[in-house]
């Protein structure tokens, strides 16, 4: 095993990097379509105060998302579910198992382009409430569902505690291949992470939460996204094997990711 080690000196100077458009969007079966625009923040030497990344979020864009026989341009709204809390949305467009979704955004000098596809939606076959040893109130959520054997499939979960978060967040190492598992298998399902930080954080539930699962089928493109972001969660600060690589995106023209989700919903009361 070997080790570097390096110092900076006062003299030494880093180029600065140019602003990109990033991109956040996403499209379920029966949902409207959420996107959220942001540019990357350079990377500089001068300080830039946390109050001041409020001129990243793009608000004056024009996105359209277009299917095979629809074109729809989204509308800016403020929206305090997300973060940041500013989203394109329309309700005169559903997603729909099956069907591929095109995405354009123009900004000024900036435009981007992705597509995605929908798949068929699948279902938890039952949600299993297990009380966590030696403890007093916290517990897991397993999630038993069905995969076909026949198909190529992935899997992501995402998870809300009712009246403790506003929105689904992403279950940590909520991410399936279906060569992993057998025709009926289980997922332990863990609370979201919040961008606020409010609260500590515990992979646990507790007494009379709600806990709403969503289990979404996503296409061979999304998952290796998704992919990418589990492997930076977990490794970006392990001083041995340092992530150093973008996401993976699937956006021409800008960074981000535009997924399409086959997905149900499932809740469980913990008594």
């Amino acid at each position: 095993m070997c080790f570097f080690s390096w110092s900076c000196s006062e003299e030494e100077t880093w180029p600065e990097s140019s602003s990109q458009l990033v991109v956040e969007g996403w499209i379920e079966d029966g949902q409207f379509p959420i996107v959220i625009l942001t540019s990357s923040v350079p990377v500089t030497q001068t300080y830039q105060n946390v109050d001041s990344l409020d001129q990243y979020v793009i608000k004056w864009a024009k996105v359209t998302i277009s299917d095979e026989t629809n074109s729809v341009v989204l509308m800016g709204k403020v929206d305090k579910k997300y973060f940041p809390p500013y989203v394109y949305t329309t309700s005169y467009l559903r997603g729909k198992a099956g069907h591929k979704y095109k995405l354009t955004v123009s900004c000024e000098d900036m435009y981007a382009e992705a597509e995605t596809t929908i798949p068929q939606p699948v279902e938890v076959n039952s949600l299993n409430v297990i009380k966590v040893p030696d403890s007093i109130a916290s517990y897991k959520v397993v999630a038993d569902f069905s995969d076909n054997p026949f198909e190529k499939n992935y899997y992501k979960f995402f998870v809300e505690v009712y009246n403790k978060e506003k929105r689904f967040l992403s279950s940590p190492m909520g991410l399936v291949d279906d060569a992993c598992l057998n025709i009926n298998s289980e997922v332990l399902i863990q609370p979201g992470k919040r961008i606020d930080g409010i609260n500590e954080y515990s992979p646990y539930f507790s007494v009379n939460d709600t806990v709403l699962v969503k289990i979404t089928q996503v296409d061979p493109v999304s998952y290796e996204i998704w992919k990418g972001f589990e492997e930076l969660s977990s490794l970006s600060r392990n001083p041995i094997y340092m992530w150093h690589e973008n996401i993976k995106t699937n956006i021409s023209g800008g960074l981000g990711y535009w997924c399409g989700y086959g997905s149900s919903i499932s809740s469980v009361v913990i008594k």
